[in-house]
């Protein structure tokens, strides 16, 4: 916090950095303070009756899996880098779509630090899933909660310190597949609602 509110009144920039496994170079910093979540890696509650846990963004995705896999339980944006920073895959907004839903409807609520050292919690209320998968850019919709604006936004607006994880029931099987679609025009896109959805390149099919 002490770091972020002298970053922010010496105009100092700063680059929030996680496990670097994301292929957009977001951890690489332009001058200035590399702030690492690396240390912020306990799991602070795991609730297996209410399936939740609250986690700090610094866990290891795949030790975090290790834990929850004998517990029966599931974080829905597995399958992906496994060796991503929990708070990863909430600050790139990494999700899976469809049956499993994303990162969006997953997540309970957020811990951040303000670039200004100020602290706040952010819950997300039940919301509609989308269907289409837009990781470009800040999220942006009428009436949406303020928690949307921050998962995806890749720690430009904001540091996670610690995540209140929604967990499901293990499925039985995944089988992830990536399947190709010849393009349609706008027409056919326009045509019915399941066209648009075929349009998804990669799909995690559960059975």
């Amino acid at each position: 916090m002490t770091i972020l509110k002298k970053a922010n009144d010496d105009k100092i920039k700063v680059t929030v950095c996680g496990n670097r496994t994301g292929l957009s170079g977001g951890c690489v910093p332009d001058g200035g303070i590399v702030l690492s979540t690396e240390k912020l890696n306990d799991i602070l509650e795991i609730n297996e009756e209410k399936k939740y846990a609250v986690v700090e963004p610094g866990v290891l995705l795949s030790d975090f899996l290790q834990i929850i896999k004998p517990l029966n339980l599931y974080y829905p944006p597995d399958p992906t880098e496994l060796n991503c920073f929990l708070g990863g895959t909430v600050a790139t907004g990494d999700q899976l779509i469809l049956e499993r839903g994303h990162i969006f409807a997953d997540n309970y609520d957020l811990s951040l630090t303000l670039s200004s050292g100020r602290k706040i919690n952010l819950r997300i209320p039940p919301a509609k899933i989308l269907i289409t998968k837009n990781n470009a850019g800040y999220f942006c919709r009428k009436d949406m909660d303020a928690i949307d604006l921050f998962i995806g936004s890749e720690g430009t607006l904001g540091v996670i310190t610690k995540i209140k994880l929604k967990l499901l029931t293990a499925p039985e099987m995944i089988l992830s597949s990536v399947i190709f679609f010849t393009l349609l025009n706008r027409q056919e896109m326009n045509h019915t609602n399941q066209e648009k959805t075929n349009l998804i390149l990669v799909l995690t099919l559960y059975h």
